[in-house]
């Protein structure tokens, strides 16, 4: 094998092991399946897992169910951040979600939490469903200022399903009452709701 043949086949083989380290490269920032109730509040977690080691900063867009509403100021980070903070704008029922650090310091460790963000859930959801939390327009920054990020996927807000009672067919034995006299009153409590009651059951 001449020289230049063996240049090229060592160029070649070059070649294909940087294509093989950057196709191994993974990094995917995802939303976690959470359960709430209605008219309560939930903390949703965004988890990032990488093989880059100096990520900076994080973007994506939140979209989530009408009814539900973001905390902008909720936002709360764990021990692989280092002096991280974010900056949530809404549009509609779309909120973007920028991710910094002033120090241009890198997201430490390669799974798992990155942050949580509050939902405050509205009434008109049905109990037992489940409702889309979509993410949307991902990046995450490099310290060369490179989007490295290779994928992404949502997760899902399931409503809790929760006692519900009616109160029916109230009647009394008496159609009126003198000033501190006594009239018998009675009701039927039925549970409409996808969950039994607990801790106890009283009535007066």
């Amino acid at each position: 094998m001449n020289h230049i043949a063996k240049y090229s086949l060592v160029l070649l083989l070059l070649c294909l092991n940087i294509m093989g380290v950057e196709a191994q490269e993974l990094n995917t920032l995802s939303i976690a399946d959470v359960t709430g109730s209605m008219g309560g509040k939930v903390s949703l977690p965004i988890n990032l897992d990488n093989t880059c080691h100096d990520i900076v900063a994080v973007q994506f867009r939140l979209t989530v169910p009408k009814g539900i509403t973001v905390d902008s100021n909720s936002a709360k980070f764990g021990v692989r951040t280092d002096n991280h903070s974010a900056v949530i704008q809404k549009n509609d029922n779309s909120y973007s979600v920028i991710v910094y650090s002033a120090g241009n310091s890198a997201i430490g460790g390669n799974s798992g939490q990155l942050m949580t963000i509050d939902l405050t859930i509205g009434t008109g959801f049905t109990p037992g469903g489940d409702y889309d939390i979509e993410l949307s327009e991902v990046l995450l920054g490099n310290k060369q200022g490179k989007n490295v990020a290779t994928g992404f996927s949502s997760g899902k807000l399931h409503i809790a399903e929760v006692p519900d009672f009616v109160v029916t067919d109230v009647q009394t034995d008496e159609s009126s009452s003198a000033p501190n006299g006594f009239i018998n009153v009675s009701w039927k409590v039925t549970n409409q709701g996808g969950l039994a009651s607990s801790g106890g059951w009283s009535e007066q």
